[in-house]
């Protein structure tokens, strides 16, 4: 009986360890960046919802930091959650000055957890668990200027992998022909080759991806590509970033809102990530771009950082405040940040009262729907119902071997 009994211990501390890792991921924010394009001496009020992931109680201390954090008064300079307080909803009231340098002028609201014997002495110290919400104002810059960025999307092919620059017109002008051309390097930093976009036009303020592709006979290994946009006679400066063929990769296996979803609410999103590396990756973390069917982005928004075992999943965590989104069709494209690469998917998104769909879009265009059902409540219950009849078995065994 007494090993019966450290049977029925054993299985409810691991009942209790399942239960208390469902909520292991700390605070959140959403929406995670607040874009204002700039107006001299424009004062307004901006709210953000601060998330309670582990329903506790606890004391969040909050302060800007940035270029303008002096400009910046916050609602208030910490809040208090009770036990099950999910969210807080967070104010702050800025004030634009009358001159800013052009470009992205950045500033940062953060949340950071006051340890319960350090919020007690009044003593703020140490290393704890913060959150960002960023604050950005855009100055367009005068005439012709471009911002661009690289993507690499994965085909999951070694003879063909596809480059994608977002380009955006910053400044007052509009830009009749923009083109890119990227090198690509090989490990020990010899030149490949290159390839080039199409080239089309650009009017201000508008965004649009240019694409190409490099196809041929791929070696596996970590190459770097260099991206030189030029438009009108200038060009920008170069945007090199890193990434491997065969090697260390992330997938997304799916993605699953929560069932009591409400258009207007925060969607909590379950991203479920894959390694195919025999080695652990660390600060494996995913970053949803949305953007309206025209190509002007919604909103983005960061997961959950966590670990990834060898050849294992990770479930990772992320919110978006819906408020003011309406129903209908979005185009998002999902990142996956590893081991300094990045892997991204464009999905097609579709908005209801009560669901979030995205559907997968593959490098030719055909579009799959996400069977994701993912559900870490179902697996805690499987678990469980499997340990409980583990658990009877041996009493049946040991009370048999005593009679």
């Amino acid at each position: 009986m007494r090993t019966t009994n450290k049977m029925g211990y054993c299985i409810l501390f691991i009942f209790v360890v399942l239960v208390m890792s469902q909520n292991v991921f700390g605070l959140g924010v959403t929406p995670a960046r607040e874009i204002v394009y700039y107006e001299p001496g424009l004062m307004q009020t901006v709210e953000f919802n601060l998330i309670n992931n582990e329903n506790k109680e606890m004391e969040v201390s909050l302060y800007a930091q940035g270029s303008l954090a002096d400009r910046i008064v916050l609602g208030q300079n910490s809040v208090k959650f009770g036990q099950w307080e999910d969210s807080k909803t967070i104010s702050y009231t800025f004030i634009l000055p009358e001159d800013i340098e052009p470009g992205v002028t950045e500033t940062e609201i953060v949340a950071r957890e006051i340890p319960n014997i350090l919020a007690s002495e009044g003593t703020f110290i140490g290393s704890t668990v913060a959150v960002i919400h960023q604050f950005h104002v855009m100055e367009p810059y005068p005439g012709k200027y471009v911002i661009a960025r690289l993507k690499i999307a994965e085909t999951g092919k070694s003879d063909s992998i596809n480059f994608i620059v977002p380009v955006q017109n910053f400044g007052t002008l509009d830009i009749s022909k923009v083109r890119a051309i990227i090198d690509i390097y090989g490990p020990t930093n010899e030149k490949i080759t290159s390839i080039e976009t199409s080239e089309v036009n650009l009017p201000v303020g508008s965004t649009i991806d240019l694409t190409a592709d490099w196809a041929g006979v791929i070696n596996f290994g970590k190459y770097s590509a260099r991206l030189t946009v030029i438009y009108d006679g200038e060009t920008t400066s170069v945007i090199e970033k890193v990434f491997s063929i065969g090697g260390a990769s992330v997938g997304v296996l799916g993605i699953q809102v929560n069932d009591d979803f409400s258009l207007g609410e925060i969607a909590k999103f379950n991203i479920l990530v894959e390694s195919n590396w025999p080695e652990s990756l660390n600060e494996v973390y995913t970053e949803m771009v949305v953007y309206d069917l025209d190509g002007k982005e919604i909103t983005r928004f960061k997961s959950s950082t966590e670990s990834i075992d060898s050849m294992g999943k990770e479930e990772l965590i992320a919110y978006w405040d819906t408020a003011g989104v309406e129903k209908g069709e979005y185009r998002t494209n999902l990142i996956v940040h590893y081991d300094e690469l990045t892997v991204s998917q464009d999905l097609r998104t579709e908005v209801s009262s009560n669901s979030i769909d995205f559907y997968l879009i593959d490098i030719s265009g055909d579009v799959e729907k996400s069977g994701f059902k993912f559900s870490t409540t179902v697996i805690l219950i499987s678990v469980v119902a499997i340990l409980i009849i583990g658990n009877i078995a041996w009493f049946v065994y040991f009370r048999k071997k005593k009679k």
